[in-house]
């Protein structure tokens, strides 16, 4: 018995279709060979399971679908209807049209990221926030990081390697995208140590537990997480 898969066209026979219907840039034909692969192991999975064998134009049809999904840009704007202002999953504040016209000036063309204008020397990007972070909080020096773990670890790496760091039994908690506080500290090099209960912790339990070897208190936001 025929194997009807045989009936599918080749790769070569969509894109000779897809020429025929205007497609001819080679950054488009390139794409459209990814498309076309993916679009016929789609259809040799159908066809194994029953389905009749697509035409060429189907399929060429298929390819164009595909190649749009391709072109399209993975981050576009969304309607915040969740109540929530600073939203995570919808890019947290928007930018204000200040700072978006700041961006896009610089974005044009060269930019001094990495080059001292003063000194004519190669420079340092985290330089152009770490004056803003000393004259916002008075801090000795400032540098931005992607996110609060990336934060902690680092803070932890530097201050509490191989010292003790106390937290609340019910901060070492979960956030974010899988992160997990007694990880973090793992990672930084710190040693956890766990004091008062799930639910309730004391000024008292970190006085009690504070001795030579530790380093620091961590206490985390309780933000949105839950015991679960």
């Amino acid at each position: 018995m025929d194997d009807p898969r045989r009936n599918l066209p080749s790769v070569e026979q969509i894109l000779t279709r897809l020429r025929r219907d205007g497609l001819s840039e080679a950054n488009r034909i390139t794409h459209a060979t990814e498309a076309a692969r993916d679009t016929l192991a789609a259809a040799r999975s159908a066809v194994s399971a029953g389905s009749p064998v697509p035409s060429v134009g189907d399929l060429a049809a298929e390819v164009r679908e595909r190649m749009m999904h391709f072109a399209r840009p993975p981050l576009r704007p969304v309607i915040n209807a969740t109540g929530v202002i600073l939203q995570t999953n919808l890019g947290r504040a928007p930018l204000s049209d200040l700072a978006i016209a700041a961006m896009s000036a610089v974005a044009a063309g060269y930019s001094n990221l990495e080059y001292d204008l003063v000194t004519g020397s190669r420079g340092s990007r985290h330089s152009h926030l770490s004056e803003l972070l000393r004259r916002t909080t008075g801090a000795e020096d400032g540098i931005v990081v992607n996110n609060n773990a990336a934060a902690i670890l680092m803070v932890l790496q530097v201050f509490a390697a191989g010292r003790e760091v106390i937290i609340s039994r019910g901060q070492a908690v979960e956030i974010g995208g899988g992160f997990r506080i007694p990880d973090v500290l793992r990672q930084s090099g710190a040693v956890l140590r766990d004091v008062g209960t799930t639910n309730r912790t004391y000024a008292r339990d970190y006085a009690a537990a504070w001795g030579p070897d530790s380093a620091a208190i961590l206490r985390v936001h309780s933000s949105n997480f839950k015991i679960v």
